[in-house]
């Protein structure tokens, strides 16, 4: 049987309607953010945490922040606000610190308005977007000022964002999520999977060449294993010594998009017979959590998110 190393707790994003949270409203978010992240699969990165609080009703985003503040809750959150519901787009406010390290230190200066505590750095993107850019704003290449503001005109606390910024890519694609899905980490049992010391595959399975060695081996699932497990089976790098007969594979396999393994209920969906353990010949065998994360985008200075318009954004799908 093959056993999917179970995913890392993923970070916890919270978010807070300014407007009554009608249901409709609760579940355009959740079924966006769910895309983005790849919730499909069952290893999200990051999951969002909707809270619906009457005393925040029409709050400005500034006052929402103080008012959260004070309450101890100092972390970055998501507002939920009017525009929500037609745009698709939510607003990523970053924490006090933040705002204050960036109003001192950004080239131009931000505007200020006087009469306000601080001046308030926040993101309106688009709702799919949010789990990779909350990846990229926490350890990636990318911050909230640099995105939003860029190095030409002086960011203003007041804009109102429009059109919200976005990466313009589908999510809901198969291209994408070949190309930004993390690989689950696997244990296969003996049978299901097989090594090679071809020097061609070697070749292909180094992402370093020529700067590391080549692997002395690769190694995959049968193609039987990795059908019934929903991945499709590729040639990974193999670290250690020439298997021996009935040892146990450890690897990196594809998704499979196309596999029913991996049903769309349009919020949550997901392979519902997660394994978090497997047997050796000691007993059970305990697996760490699986670390692996998306691939990290690499970009020049200044090219960030995108303002998105008609030509470079697909309509969600409902």
């Amino acid at each position: 049987m093959v056993v999917f190393t179970p995913p890392c707790p993923p970070a916890v994003i919270n978010a807070y309607s300014i407007v009554p949270l009608l249901p409709e409203l609760r579940t355009s978010v959740l079924h966006d953010f769910n895309i983005g992240s790849f919730a499909r699969f069952h290893r999200p990165q990051s999951v969002i945490s909707i809270h619906d609080r009457p005393e925040f009703y029409g709050l400005s985003h500034l006052d929402l922040r103080i008012r959260l503040d004070h309450e101890n809750r100092d972390g970055p959150f998501v507002i939920i606000d009017e525009t929500t519901a037609e745009s698709h787009a939510v607003w990523w406010v970053t924490t006090t610190e933040e705002c204050h390290f960036w109003t001192e230190n950004w080239t131009p200066p931000p505007i200020t308005y006087p009469g306000e505590e601080l001046t308030l750095w926040h993101l309106h993107i688009m709702t799919q977007d949010l789990p990779w850019e909350y990846e990229e704003l926490n350890g990636g290449d990318a911050s909230i000022a640099e995105d939003v503001a860029g190095d030409q005109a002086p960011y203003d606390p007041h804009d109102p964002q429009e059109p919200p910024f976005g990466h313009g890519r589908d999510w809901d694609a198969k291209q994408t999520a070949e190309m930004w899905l993390p690989e689950p980490l696997i244990i296969a049992s003996p049978g299901e999977w097989e090594w090679s010391d071809d020097p061609h595959l070697r070749r292909k399975a180094n992402p370093n060449h020529p700067y590391s060695p080549d692997p002395p081996g690769v190694v995959r699932l049968t193609s039987e294993a990795a059908k019934e497990a929903g991945l499709v089976a590729s040639w990974f790098r193999w670290t250690h010594a020439k298997p021996e007969a009935g040892q146990q594979g450890e690897m990196h396999q594809k998704v499979d998009w196309d596999s029913p393994k991996w049903p769309w209920d349009g919020v949550v969906g997901g392979n519902k017979t997660q394994v978090t353990t497997a047997k050796n010949q000691a007993g059970t065998l305990k697996i760490p959590c699986d670390r692996t994360r998306r691939p990290r985008r690499r970009k020049p200075k200044g090219h960030g998110l995108q303002r998105l318009n008609s030509s470079n954004v697909t309509a969600p799908r409902l």
